[in-house]
C-alpha cells in the first residue's frame, strides 16, 4: 500500500577517518555515500543520516549538504552571497571547543523524489569557513582519555511506495 517501505539500504561507518578541503566553501564528499535503485519512478526515497565527528577548527562554522548524483540538495542561495546548506554543525561542549567532545549533526527524514527507476547515489558533503579537516567518528584531538569520545556515523535510504 501507499506509504509502505519497499526496500532499505544502510551504511554504517564504525571506523575513524577524515576529509580535508581547501579553500573555504568547497563542499567535500564524506564517506557517507550510498546507492538505491527505486522499483518505480513515482516512489520516493526517505534519507536519514548521522555524521559523528568534529572539525579541526570551530564546529559552528561547519555545514553540510547532500547530492543525488550530480544534483545538489540544499537550501536555496541563488542570487545572494548566502550559502545554501542542508544542515549546520551543532556545537559540542563550548562554541570554540575543537579538540575533544565531538559534535554530531543529524538530518532525519528528508524525503526526496528522484523520479527515476535506475540507481541513484546519495552523498553527504561537508565544508567550513576556511581550509580545514573534519574528523569522522572521533574528536579532532585523539588522546586516550574519556573526553575524546568515539562514535558511529550512518546513512539509511528507504524507498517509500507512492
Amino acid at each position: 500500500p501507499a506509504g509502505s517501505v519497499v526496500q532499505v539500504n544502510h551504511l554504517l561507518l564504525d571506523g575513524i577517518s577524515s576529509v580535508s578541503w581547501n579553500p573555504q566553501h568547497v563542499m567535500t564528499n564524506t564517506p557517507l555515500t550510498l546507492s538505491i535503485t527505486p522499483s518505480s519512478s513515482s516512489n520516493k526515497i526517505l534519507i536519514s543520516w548521522q555524521l559523528f565527528g568534529e572539525c579541526g577548527t570551530v564546529d559552528r562554522a561547519t555545514y553540510f549538504d547532500m547530492t543525488r548524483g550530480s544534483t545538489v540538495i540544499r537550501g536555496d542561495s541563488e542570487g545572494s552571497s548566502r550559502l545554501g546548506v542542508i544542515s549546520l554543525m551543532g556545537t559540542g561542549s563550548t562554541a570554540d571547543e575543537n579538540s575533544n567532545t565531538p559534535s554530531t549533526t543529524i538530518v532525519t527524514d528528508y524525503l526526496d523524489s528522484p523520479a527515476v527507476s535506475t540507481a541513484v547515489t546519495y552523498t553527504v558533503r561537508v565544508s567550513s569557513h576556511g581550509a580545514f579537516t573534519f574528523y569522522i567518528n572521533q574528536a579532532a584531538g585523539d588522546a586516550n582519555s574519556d573526553v575524546y569520545e568515539r562514535g558511529l556515523s550512518w546513512i539509511t535510504l528507504k524507498e517509500i511506495k507512492v
